[in-house]
């Protein structure tokens, strides 16, 4: 028989432990990692003053009196193609209304200090507006044309001042990515030809927790508005431009400035990076004039931007391939924007000239394509900080606590349960008739039937059987198994222990 009460006793401890298991394997899941696509925004340039002499037609227009959340447009001349975009800004848009409408304005003053990356590229022909809508930080733009980079570190100053106060700090990086080599237009040894002697050329490098970088990069550490624009400014000058049959100041590189935030928001402290990407337009071999060198550049760039494309057509597709990231320099610096962990908006530049249809169109399927891939969002945040006070606090109630969960501890030491003899329990187990508590026993034992009864225990005793019968009330209803089990395990019990009880014990019977 006792064996057979301690297999019972066994499972029943079996089940408590699979129900604690089961408890500490859900609080263990973790809720799925939420996802954003890729905000996808295009503006349409007006014709300008050389398609007007060449009297090209304005093909693509945009479709007026959709809803906020989404811009179409169309395409004349193709089926009257129609693409749906997050939004849509012809020529009646200013500058301020694209930094607002492209979302960029809620992901600097916002999703920064949040924790979350945010990079914003433009991408389109050559010719299209890109750099014009990137913007510069020169102290001589005017408010009405001043593109995203200058409004973007103004909201940014703003917002940290407002709050982080003096927690904040912001280092500032540029490069640009000419002929496939980095160049640090930071580094005073950077020369305005590239192709001069004592070039420095970087390598992109992974660490490793997954994060890009480049080595030997300089940041600079700025501490107002006006710093960035001095910066800049002399970044710029640096920069390789050229005259081309299509723009007269067209990009030969990708620029990339880099923002890298950190400081303490509504007591976390968190780290963050605004990146802001110019890319060189994409141009054929019959618009770069005769010179060699503009020709191997436009190899380069297009090179380049096949890649980019290749990377959002695998992430954008059903069959889930594996992106080309290491095809070229920029979608390796991308790798994080495009199916990392960085929230990503897409200015995708086009004209409305009937000359740059297909430049156009291809243009729109790269933004619809992109439009489908899904970021994983992440926050990096570290532990709230706390100050001295509710260290304080926080300790105290911590001894608080393990003092009660002592005395708690010692009344359950205190506490033991008697049942009386088999039929007795048989019969009066679901009222607890049997339960009594003693005070100095430690251990438990059975009631002989040939044993004097003694005298009702006092009223007190009574008060503390009913706080018993309430916990073990409770304790039946946690584990999960009705009272006759309960009763029998206690009788188990009561059984296995008989042997060791110390003649000395006072076994009090009450019903």
């Amino acid at each position: 028989p006792g064996i057979v009460h301690l297999a019972s006793i066994v499972k029943a401890l079996s089940k408590i432990k699979h129900l604690t298991m089961v408890n500490c394997s859900r609080r263990k899941q973790r809720p799925p990692q939420p996802r954003e696509n890729v905000r996808v925004v295009v503006r349409i340039r007006p014709l300008s003053k050389k398609e007007l002499e060449g009297e090209c037609e304005e093909v693509i227009t945009e479709i007026k009196g959709t809803s906020s959340r989404c811009g179409l447009l169309e395409v004349k001349g193709f089926d009257n193609k129609c693409f749906e975009f997050d939004s849509v800004m012809g020529e009646n848009h200013s500058q301020r209304d694209v930094y607002e409408n492209s979302g960029a304005f809620k992901a600097v003053t916002e999703d920064l200090f949040l924790g979350h990356n945010v990079t914003l590229f433009a991408y389109g022909q050559t010719g299209t507006g890109k750099t014009f809508t990137i913007g510069s930080c020169s102290d001589d733009d005017d408010e009405d044309f001043a593109g995203i980079l200058p409004r973007a570190s103004k909201d940014l100053f703003d917002t940290m001042q407002l709050k982080c106060q003096e927690n904040g700090k912001i280092e500032l990086s540029c490069i640009e990515i000419y002929n496939e080599e980095i160049r640090d237009l930071l580094n005073k040894k950077t020369h305005k030809d590239p192709e001069k002697k004592g070039e420095l050329h970087h390598k992109v490098r992974e660490n490793f927790n997954g994060d890009i970088h480049i080595s030997g990069l300089i940041t600079k550490e700025v501490s107002r508005y006006e710093q960035i624009g001095k910066i800049l400014e002399r970044a710029s000058r640096k920069r390789v431009v050229a005259s081309t049959t299509m723009n007269a100041a067209s990009s030969r590189s990708h620029t990339i400035y880099s923002f890298k935030i950190s400081g303490t928001n509504e007591g976390r402290t968190f780290t963050s990076k605004l990146t802001l990407v110019d890319l060189a337009g994409s141009e054929r071999m019959k618009n770069c004039g005769t010179d060699t060198l503009r020709q191997s550049e436009s190899i380069h760039i297009n090179k380049s931007l096949l890649a980019l494309g290749q990377v959002i057509s695998a992430l954008g597709d059903s069959k889930q391939r594996r992106p080309p990231y290491r095809d070229s320099k920029v979608t390796r610096l991308l790798q994080d924007s495009l199916g990392g962990s960085s929230r990503t908006i897409m200015l995708a530049c086009i004209s409305a000239a009937d000359c740059n249809i297909e430049e156009s169109l291809n243009t729109l399927r790269y933004a619809t394509t992109a439009r489908n891939i899904k970021n994983i969002t992440k926050k990096r945040v570290s532990v709230k900080q706390i100050s001295q006070k509710e260290a304080l606090n926080l300790q105290v109630e911590n001894q608080l606590l393990k003092q009660k969960i002592l005395k708690l501890e010692k009344d359950v030491i205190n506490a033991s349960i008697i049942l009386t003899d088999d039929d007795e329990s048989a019969e009066d187990a679901s009222d607890f008739d049997n339960l009594v508590v003693l005070e100095d026993a430690t251990f438990v034992s059975s009631i002989d039937e040939e044993e004097d009864v003694p005298e009702i225990p006092p009223p007190n005793k009574w008060e503390k059987l009913k706080g018993l019968k309430k916990k073990v009330s409770r304790f039946v209803k946690l584990i999960g198994i009705s009272i006759e089990n309960f009763v029998h395990l206690s009788k188990s019990f009561i059984t296995l222990l008989k042997p060791s009880i110390h003649p000395a014990i006072q076994i009090i019977p009450c019903k």
